[in-house]
């Protein structure tokens, strides 16, 4: 009954055995990498329709390579629109391959004239299947058409194919000769078959350990761990050929997925668009990602300890206020800006007593708190810094340029102001005033002169009994 049903569809009841080998040929194809977010997978079971093609005539060959190209899209899930493509690319590729050898005539299809036209045949399969996907890779990527054609490796392709499917020549003459020998092409197909995924499948890990090796150079060489995350995506979506690659951030009551970058406190996942072609990721396309973030997170790590490394360097342990080299470097900065600056230079009154008598650690907690009034009377734009002992230095930056020198006065009047407040120090009242030296840019003034200037007005503040703000002046040059 079945064979019956069968011959009724238009074909032997024996030819539709072809149609499960076609299905599982398909699952086991050529895939190509290009230059684009895409690979070209070319199936090979067009050995079969070489076969079908060479035994029986076209539209029944045609009709039961239409109905195994249709069930075989059917068993994969990729998207609807993705399998209606394949199927109308395998199948007019078959057309363009059972043209080629319905010009052989009947007769010659099994001698020498028949092997030339089954090459030709392949030939034409294989390169209007390329043409077609390559048409829709470089559409859906945006890229170039000529990048992809050019894919490296493409005449070896072309050759192993047009090889492989020869295969279905030799399998027609065993058909014609001895029909129940054609089982023992079962084992050499089935081997090409594995050896052509294999072939695949090393391309394809040469392309993820080129790629894998251009991301590491480019997150090694990023400066800051904005870069990194941005250098990661792009890679990324290189690493597996998707369209493109993006963060999503998590929760903190969610667990922490299989690629996740976790920077601080924040945690965000990474998502691969889907391929053009609806493929999924693969185990090796993971493992690719996973390697890329940690990568990734050792960038993080380095950067992470340059900016601690960065701003120990620059902070005073104990105050946490910037210490003497970076006064420096922001008071050379802002002469080179040629912008209106000053320089107090403050040195506490009182404070030795303090130390003698209560010990070191309330003269610790004392400059702690010292600094923290410091923060609190000063502007965002200026700088507090600890020199020293009972040194601070405060740069002065952003004074109005019509008349910086009043600016400067009204900083340094709230800052002698703040610190002549009484400090309670582990449990005890303590006094301390400041002596300040202001020193106003007026000129061409370098930061030494600066520095010089209100380290004399201090002096000259303390001399003459402390507590108090000492201006330093330009001597006028009588001519």
């Amino acid at each position: 009954m079945l064979a019956g049903a069968l011959t009724g569809l238009g074909a032997p009841a024996m030819a539709w055995s072809a149609l499960p080998a076609i299905v599982l040929a398909g699952r086991w194809p050529l895939v190509l990498p290009t230059g684009s977010s895409e690979s070209l997978i070319i199936g090979l079971d067009s050995v079969l329709l070489i076969v079908l093609g060479l035994t029986l005539p076209p539209d029944q060959a045609l009709l039961i390579w239409s109905v195994s190209i249709a069930l075989g899209e059917l068993t994969t899930r990729r998207s609807l629109d993705t399998r209606l493509f394949n199927s109308g690319v395998c199948i007019l590729s078959g057309v363009a391959a059972l043209a080629v050898l319905t010009a052989v005539p009947a007769a010659q299809r099994l001698s020498p004239l028949g092997l030339a036209g089954t090459i030709l045949a392949a030939a034409a399969y294989f390169l209007f299947d390329y043409t077609w996907s390559a048409v829709s890779v470089a559409v859906a990527a945006r890229t170039s058409l000529w990048q992809i054609l050019r894919a490296p490796g493409l005449v070896l392709a072309l050759a192993c194919f047009v090889a492989v499917d020869s295969l279905g020549f030799l399998a027609a003459v065993v058909l014609d000769a001895r029909p129940w020998a054609v089982v023992l092409l079962a084992l050499p197909f089935v081997s090409l078959l594995v050896a052509t995924n294999s072939w695949s499948q090393l391309r394809r890990t040469e392309q993820q350990s080129s790629a894998l090796s251009a991301a590491a150079c480019d997150v090694q060489q990023s400066t800051t761990i904005d870069h990194v995350e941005h250098v990661v995506l792009i890679h990324a979506a290189r690493l597996v050929r998707a369209p493109t690659a993006g963060w999503r951030e998590l929760t903190a009551a969610v667990p922490v997925p299989e690629l996740a970058l976790v920077v601080g406190g924040r945690r965000r996942e990474l998502v691969v668009a889907d391929r053009i072609s609806g493929e999924h990721l693969t185990s090796q396309d993971t493992e690719a990602l996973r390697i890329l973030l940690g990568v990734a997170e050792q960038a993080v790590q380095r950067l992470e300890l340059l900016s601690e490394l960065r701003a120990s360097a620059a902070q005073d342990p104990l105050t946490g206020l910037a210490n003497r080299t970076a006064f420096r470097e922001a008071l050379e900065a802002a002469v080179r800006s040629d912008t209106a600056a000053a320089v107090l230079y403050c040195d506490l009154d009182g404070f030795k007593q303090v130390n003698d008598r209560l010990g070191h650690a309330a003269g610790d907690a004392l400059l702690q708190s010292v600094a923290g009034r410091l923060r609190r009377a000063v502007r965002a734009e200026d700088l507090p810094v600890r020199l020293g002992g009972d040194e601070f230095a405060i740069l002065l930056r952003g004074l109005a340029p019509a008349d910086p020198r009043h600016d400067a006065e009204q900083l340094a009047d709230r800052v002698l102001t703040a610190l002549a407040a009484p400090y309670s120090v582990l449990g005890t009242d303590a006094v301390v005033t400041a002596s300040i030296g202001l020193c106003v840019r007026t000129g061409a003034q370098g930061h030494e002169d600066l520095l010089n200037a209100s380290d004399t007005a201090m002096y000259a503040a303390k001399a003459a009994g402390g507590n108090r703000v000492h201006l330093h002046l330009e001597p006028h040059v009588v001519s």
